[in-house]
C-alpha cells in the first residue's frame, strides 16, 4: 500500500548520490523537495546551476535562495522565454533594488502578455502600485489579464474606486472575462 510508504532516512551524501545517478526528469522530481531540504544557500545554487536537463533546471528555479539572486537575474535575459519567465517568477519573491530594475525594464518594453503579467503583479506589490495598475487598465492583453489584475489591485487597494470600475464594468462590459471579474 503507498499509502503507508514512509520515505528512509538517508543522509546528505546517500540523496546526492541517488541524485546524481537519476536514470531520468521524473526520479529527480520525485526526490527534489527532500534534497533542498538538505542543501545550504550556496550547495542549492551550485546544483541547480550544474543541473543539465533544461526541464529539472527550470523546476528547481522556486529552490534558489537570495543568494542566487545575480544568477537569476542574469538567467531573466535568456533568450530561451520559458527559462526567463520562470527565472523572473523566483525572482518576484527577492524584493531588492535590482529586481525591481529588472522588472521596471521589462515593463517598459515589448514582451509577452504572460511575462508582463508576471512584472506586473509584482509592481502592483510595491508602494507605487497604483502608477502600474492606471497603465494596466489602458492595456490590451490577451484575455484581458492585465487588466483582471488591475482590478484586483483596485479591489483591494482603493476599495470604493475598485467598486466604481467594477459597476461600470457591469454596466457597460468589454470584454466577457472583465465582466466576469467585476461579478466576482
Amino acid at each position: 500500500n503507498m499509502s503507508e510508504f514512509q520515505e528512509p532516512n538517508w543522509d546528505k551524501a546517500s540523496w546526492l548520490a541517488i541524485w546524481q545517478n537519476a536514470p531520468n526528469v521524473a526520479c529527480k522530481q520525485r526526490i527534489l523537495g527532500r534534497v533542498m531540504q538538505l542543501l545550504n544557500e550556496t550547495e542549492k545554487i551550485r546544483l541547480i546551476q550544474s543541473e543539465n536537463s533544461r526541464m529539472m533546471k527550470i523546476r528547481m528555479l522556486p529552490y534558489v535562495p537570495r543568494l542566487g539572486q545575480s544568477w537569476l537575474l542574469d538567467l531573466s535575459h535568456s533568450p530561451d522565454i520559458e527559462l526567463a519567465y520562470h527565472a523572473l517568477s523566483a525572482l518576484a519573491s527577492m524584493r531588492s533594488p535590482e529586481v525591481n530594475t529588472r522588472m521596471l525594464a521589462l515593463w517598459n518594453q515589448p514582451t509577452n502578455d504572460v511575462t508582463k503579467g508576471l512584472v506586473l503583479n509584482y509592481l502592483l506589490g510595491e508602494s507605487n502600485g497604483e502608477e502600474f495598475a492606471k497603465q494596466a487598465l489602458k492595456m490590451d492583453s490577451y484575455d484581458d489579464r492585465l487588466r483582471i489584475s488591475a482590478l484586483g489591485w483596485y479591489v483591494r487597494n482603493k476599495p470604493n474606486y475598485g467598486r466604481e470600475l467594477c459597476l461600470g464594468e457591469l454596466s457597460n462590459p468589454t470584454t466577457d472575462a472583465l465582466r466576469k471579474t467585476a461579478i466576482t
